[in-house]
């Protein structure tokens, strides 16, 4: 009889535990990014110590570039002025433009992909904040498959844009590209309809820690 009732005991908790993973799963599945949803929260610290975290930018227009200096893509985008340019377009429509560099690199020690985007920075001149997402957590739920991949989020929190950068991969044309992360926030500013509101993502895999 004992035995019967502990069987019947392991046999309920067991139940319970698929339950609670199952809720796990749908709870993770709910956060997704989604264009037109609330961009899912994020608390991140920066290469200086300094934490972020994303209610803190209510009321402002924040843009997230997933990053990687090792990526030639990056590099492109860096070296052919179409960051700094997007910076000082961003500065010209006024305080509430937020622009943050994430970098969910962890294919090699957290210390050493710091000081890669330090010495990167620069080298390259530009002064923004680069949160890591060692973790891939971020990273994963705002589903990033690219270096860069962006993401625009209005002032109310809302995911407006993700995709491209620009429509040249290459970043051969520069700044006389199409920027669609620039176009996106003029409609936003504007009051219009971000359209479009996602361009297929190029560049390089993001390099997750499952990915080493």
């Amino acid at each position: 009889m004992i035995r019967k009732a502990r069987t019947a005991m392991a046999f309920g908790l067991g139940l319970v535990a698929l339950a609670l993973t199952a809720a796990a799963g749908q709870a993770q599945e709910a956060v997704k990014a989604k264009v037109g949803e609330k961009a899912p929260a994020w608390t991140m610290t920066d290469l200086d110590g300094k934490t972020h975290e994303l209610k803190n930018f209510k009321g402002k227009h924040v843009v997230l570039e997933w990053t990687n200096p090792e990526c030639p893509y990056i590099v492109g985008v860096y070296e052919k002025g179409v960051v700094r340019h997007t910076l000082a377009e961003m500065k010209k429509m006024g305080e509430n433009f937020v622009y943050i560099a994430v970098n969910s690199t962890a294919n090699k020690p957290k210390e050493e992909v710091m000081k890669i985007n330090r010495e990167f920075l620069k080298k390259n001149e530009v002064t923004v904040p680069v949160v890591m997402d060692y973790s891939g957590a971020v990273g994963k739920a705002y589903g990033a498959k690219r270096t860069p991949h962006m993401f625009v989020i209005d002032a109310e929190g809302v995911l407006r844009y993700h995709g491209a950068f620009t429509d040249d991969a290459g970043s051969s044309k520069g700044t006389e590209s199409t920027n669609h992360v620039l176009n996106a926030l003029k409609q936003i500013a504007a009051g219009e309809t971000v359209t479009p509101d996602h361009v297929r993502e190029w560049g390089c895999s993001v390099k997750y820690a499952n990915n080493r």
